[in-house]
């Protein structure tokens, strides 16, 4: 009954299930307008139900009125999902129009292009009103492209790229970003027409965002120094090389680097105590005003990530509730930021960063304390160490299986980063906030300098040192859906489990726990148990990859490191061995089946006594050049293009054995290629 009250106490929490579902719904479902006349009749339904006689009101009928408003928002949060999908239209299909765009943040260096995210802004054409992320080859007219600078380009350069089994899909994450798609734009395929100097919040947010970039430059900061410091304080990650990046990350403690709730919790804090020092008691509702802007003004300058928005809506609802006199339940404020995000966005359930902060957030509510209350320390720096632990273990309970679901990989000391980071960048974070307030004058902002300098230094080395020690990371880890769901299910009887004390909570943990592993091993024994041959789709590349009942094996001309890269979560989520035997031979064999790569030249203009019988034939390197000197070599079924060829010589094939009716396979053009066994 106790639990029953709780719940009752948080409405938001209620309320967020059922939008959770829709948006799920409205995500996987085709898109159609059912969902906003279903919203529309069950509103309607609702306020009719509330007018309506009184017995029809009476305590027995109350379910009436709790199951329109689930389904109310589970139909709102499918409608609001599809508008946002339906809003982010296809780019595949260009006419090759002109587009304009207009650049909405200076370009950012990449290695042979300027990575810009631009807004089409000429509404009478049919791609009007899209973000695109441009990246422009460099040469001396991208040299000089600014926010603001409009350009043209022909819509018909958008080419949809096929991916290989397990690989990241950035245009997918880009849409979940509500960025519709990318576009390469060579020299000579655009050209700056005008620029514009109107006003926007985000340009604003990011000229002052530079600005304090620049003074920190101006005083020394660079290096990793630079890029914790401007990564952590303004959310900037630009400076941040990947050999830090996979520090902070085999450690534990990549979240320190993502600006998030400890990262405004502090700059709440401070402002909170200055403007206690210029405002009394009197000015109360003014200084309340004041903090909720600085902390929104905050989020703005970072960039506006879920995470900084979330935690910056739940400050202000905590101020707001001050304002009126009224105090609410974490869980229940929490719960409403989530779910006016959601309303805003529904994509923000799908992005990793949003996952992992709320599970953390809920996490830290649930188990925190009964943590803690397990031992108690007899002195102050043993209270102060145990408490930063039972947070780092809490958090940990809640955002463990997202994180091995989406990196395949545990940070064995993230409890040892816990304790180091969290304090020193609390201190960075002071720090910054003074060292940004300081005038420039005199060498007190020198001095300032070199202190944030030290101690970001400092927070480096620790975490270094914690990388280079034994059996810092496990990686390769496989954890699937079905493993996901049964983890959270351990995760919610551990809680009933330590609130209730009750020996049927104990069993069904135990149970849980059963399921989980049980779950873990035979799917892992399925997926293992299936054997195939790819042939990837990686730009001037040939990979033949074999694999299935513990072997892993890949004939591959080109980068293999690059390969590797690439695949590597397919290899992991299937249960392949997670590192993969070069092999030389060019014959394969699965089951009955026979394959041969051909990437050897010097049998041009050959011709085999016999040809030799298989099922597949994979050309690569430009080999051969027509498919009369191929048959002369081989007798085959099937004929498949790897990505090393020339587009001269695989356009001149598919043109050759469409004409036989021979079957071919462009993974350029149609992806990779799979055989399963």
């Amino acid at each position: 009954m106790k639990s029953v009250l709780l719940f009752r106490r948080m409405p938001f929490l209620r309320l967020l299930i059922p939008l959770l579902a829709g948006v799920c719904v409205g995500n996987y479902s085709p898109l159609c307008e059912f969902w906003g006349y279903c919203a529309l009749l069950l509103g309607v339904l609702m306020v009719l139900w509330r007018f309506t006689a009184v017995d029809l009101r009476s305590y027995r009928f109350r379910w009436v009125f709790g199951a329109l408003l689930f389904a109310l928002l589970l139909a709102l949060g499918a409608y609001r999902t599809q508008t946002e999908r339906s809003s982010l239209g296809d780019l595949t299909a260009g006419d090759g129009s002109l587009l304009m765009a207009e650049l909405q943040e200076d370009p950012l260096a990449k290695a042979k292009s300027y990575a810009v995210e631009a807004w089409v802004v000429d509404s009478a054409m049919t791609k009007g009103g899209y973000r695109l992320m441009l990246y422009v080859a460099k040469d001396s007219l991208a040299d000089d492209l600014s926010r603001g600078d409009r350009i043209l380009f022909p819509n018909n350069l958008f080419h949809k790229r096929f991916l290989n089994p397990g690989e990241f899909d950035y245009e997918a994450y880009l849409r979940l970003k509500g960025v519709s798609g990318t576009c390469y734009l060579p020299g000579g395929k655009w050209r700056r027409v005008s620029h514009e100097n109107s006003f926007s919040l985000r340009g604003a947010a990011q000229e002052v965002q530079r600005g304090l970039l620049e003074k920190l430059s101006r005083y020394g900061l660079q290096g990793e120094e630079m890029a914790v410091v401007s990564a952590m304080v303004l959310g900037n990650r630009d400076y941040m090389e990947a050999d830090l990046r996979n520090s902070y990350s085999a450690t534990g403690a990549s979240h320190i680097l993502a600006v998030s709730g400890l990262h405004v919790g502090v700059v709440f804090l401070v402002m909170d105590f200055l403007l206690k020092l210029l405002f009394r008691s009197r000015f109360r509702l003014l200084r309340i005003v004041v903090l909720v802007l600085a902390l929104w003004a905050y989020a703005f300058v970072t960039g506006l990530p879920a995470s900084v928005v979330r935690a910056s809506f739940m400050l202000s609802l905590v101020c707001l509730g001050k304002m009126v006199g009224r105090s609410s339940s974490v869980f229940n404020t929490v719960s409403a930021s989530a779910f006016f995000m959601l309303l805003y966005n529904p994509f923000y359930l799908f992005d990793v960063g949003f996952q992992l902060s709320y599970a953390a957030v809920f996490s830290i509510l649930v188990f925190q304390s009964k943590i803690k209350s397990f031992y108690v320390p007899k002195s102050k720096l043993g209270d102060w160490a145990w408490s930063l632990l039972s947070v780092s273990l809490s958090a940990q309970l809640g955002t463990l299986p997202i994180v091995l679901f989406n990196f395949h990989q545990f940070a064995n000391y993230f409890w040892l980063s816990g304790m180091w980071v969290v304090p020193l960048s609390a201190v960075v974070i002071y720090m910054a906030l003074l060292f940004f307030a300081l005038p420039e004058v005199g060498l007190l902002c020198e001095w300032v300098a070199k202190l944030l300098s030290g101690v970001a230094w400092l927070m480096n080395a620790g975490v270094h040192g914690l990388e280079q020690m034994p059996f810092a990371l496990v990686d390769g880890i496989r954890f699937g859906g079905v493993e996901v769901l049964c983890a959270y299910c351990v995760v919610v009887s551990l809680a009933m489990f330590l609130y209730r004390n009750d020996g049927r909570w104990a069993r069904t943990l135990l149970g849980s726990l059963i399921v989980a592993f049980l779950a873990w091993g035979v799917n892992g024994y399925c997926l293992a148990s299936q054997e195939g041959v790819a042939v990837y789709n990686i730009r001037g590349v040939s990979a033949v990859n074999r694999y299935g009942v513990g072997r892993n094996e890949l004939s591959c001309e080109g980068d293999g490191t690059m390969v590797c890269d690439v695949v590597s979560p397919f290899w992991v989520s299937h249960n392949y061995p997670s590192s993969a035997t070069l092999v030389e031979e060019p014959l394969f064999s699965l089951g009955e089946k026979r394959l041969y790569c051909l990437r050897d030249t010097s049998l041009r203009g050959k011709e085999a006594r016999q040809p030799l019988q298989v099922d597949v034939v994979v050309l690569g390197k430009d080999a051969i050049s027509s498919l009369s000197e191929l048959q002369a070599l081989f007798s085959f079924r099937q004929l498949v293009l790897d990505s090393s060829n020339s587009w001269r010589v695989r356009r001149c094939f598919r043109r050759e054995c469409e004409a036989v009716g021979l079957a071919c396979h462009d993974v350029v053009v149609d992806g990779a290629w799979v055989m399963s066994w």
